[in-house]
């Protein structure tokens, strides 16, 4: 008997391929997607021509990351467990909470407190800046030994039963400034195939119970209350949760009319909890730079816009608080109150890449020259001149996908297999 030919129509065939990848594009506009925390693989690809063409200043910041990401590789694995802290259980012993207020006299406004200076909480930072400059690497060059290097960083820290952290933390503020950075490396190494499955759902079920204690422990006012925003939003862009996500912006507009100084009042622009400081420049700085990047994690999630909001009360913003603060980051000298302490450019002065970025004002850059890039977010972003110096035109918008190549007809035997190839451009992934 003789075997039947079956040809395949190349219009059906178009037909059934364009239908599938439009259904795959609608279903990844409907899903999380990664990376999409400070960055997604729009603004990935268009940094990624800065560099390739040598343009400045990204092309400098690039050279930058990956120098301290390849120092990262070499970096030994990092655990709580690994601490001299005395007492406690060591498989789930995290930051102890003394140690931040633990002056003899109590606590002293601005002091800093030498005892805070434990191997876990250092191990803590050591971690998120690691992660975050392996993730960032790995994003801008595809390389995967970075990948891999994050991957065992996240095991020893969130998954190993010997080593893990036990993810009910106790110290606040340390938390909120040391996990956004880890969680921004696992975020853009989400996509990487050889991440086990089963370990990156561990890591997701540890991240959860972290954000959902947190979720339901407010923080007040002040620069706490903004970091804790920052946590939160980062944890919900990495697991796709928006409870945190609805939380954090709900708490960034609560927020800002206690820190904002509206622009009837006298010194408009203002922060009221934390300018009468002895470090007052330098706390300011602080939660403004918190108050930015969850303006900016969010700007990723959902569309939200929160460098344009004004309070309907106070009239305070984002932009009046940078406002304010901008002659003071460019002069530190004319700050009006004695501060015990010398400003430097890792007093958040990384958050005017932010600022620029999205507002371009001159005076915006006018900060960013005098302190001279490439600036460095020093507790979670790293390099920010990379990702954020993006003053050139830049769409967020993905470019939906297309077929540049057809694929050709076949006839084949009946039973064997007919294999078609097509070319496809489009924001990634596909």
């Amino acid at each position: 008997m003789n075997a039947k030919k079956h040809v395949f129509s190349l219009f059906t065939l178009r037909c059934l391929l364009v239908g599938l990848i439009t259904f795959m594009f609608s279903a990844h506009a409907m899903a999380a997607s990664h990376p999409n925390m400070y960055l997604n693989q729009a603004e990935i690809d268009a940094i990624k021509s800065k560099v390739h063409g040598n343009v400045e200043p990204w092309k400098s910041a690039y050279d930058e990351v990956i120098s301290a990401a390849d120092a990262a590789l070499n970096q030994s694995l990092l655990s709580v467990t690994f601490t001299t802290v005395e007492g406690g259980n060591t498989s789930s012993r995290y930051f102890t909470e003394s140690p931040y207020c633990g002056w003899p006299d109590g606590c002293r406004d601005g002091q800093i407190n030498p005892n805070a200076d434990r191997d876990d909480y250092t191990s803590a930072i050591k971690l998120g800046s690691s992660v975050r400059d392996l993730g960032l690497a790995y994003a801008f060059t595809g390389q995967a030994k970075y990948a891999n290097k994050a991957i065992d960083f996240i095991r020893a820290w969130s998954l190993d039963s010997t080593t893990r952290m036990r993810p009910i933390p106790g110290s606040r503020i340390e938390t909120y400034i040391t996990m956004p950075g880890y969680f921004y490396g696992a975020d853009l190494i989400w996509n990487y195939e050889g991440w086990d499955s089963a370990e990156k759902e561990g890591f997701r079920s540890w991240v959860k119970a972290m954000g959902d204690y947190f979720y339901e422990r407010g923080e007040g006012r002040n620069n706490f209350a903004n970091w804790r925003i920052v946590m939160l939003a980062s944890a919900g862009a990495l697991l796709d949760e928006s409870r945190y996500l609805i939380h954090a912006e709900s708490e960034w507009k609560r927020i800002l009319k206690f820190q904002v100084k509206g622009a009837g009042s006298v010194d408009a622009g203002e922060l009221g909890q934390e300018s009468g400081r002895t470090r007052g420049l330098h706390y300011s700085l602080y939660a403004i730079n918190a108050m930015i990047q969850g303006a900016e994690i969010l700007r990723h999630q959902n569309n939200v816009n929160l460098y344009e909001y004004i309070d309907p009360d106070t009239r305070g913003s984002l932009e009046l608080a940078l406002d304010w603060v901008t002659p003071y980051a460019i002069n530190p000298d004319s700050w009006p109150d004695e501060q015990i302490t010398t400003i430097t450019q890792n007093d958040s002065m990384a958050l005017f890449e932010l600022a620029y970025s999205h507002y371009q004002k001159p005076s915006y850059l006018d900060v960013i020259n005098r302190w001279g890039r490439p600036m460095y977010e020093i507790r979670t972003m790293g390099f920010n001149t990379l990702t954020h110096g993006n003053s050139f035109e830049l769409s967020v918008t993905a470019t939906p996908p297309s077929i540049t190549t057809q694929p050709e007809s076949v006839t084949v035997t009946e039973g064997e297999d007919a294999s078609f190839s097509i070319a496809v451009i489009g924001s990634a992934p596909l």
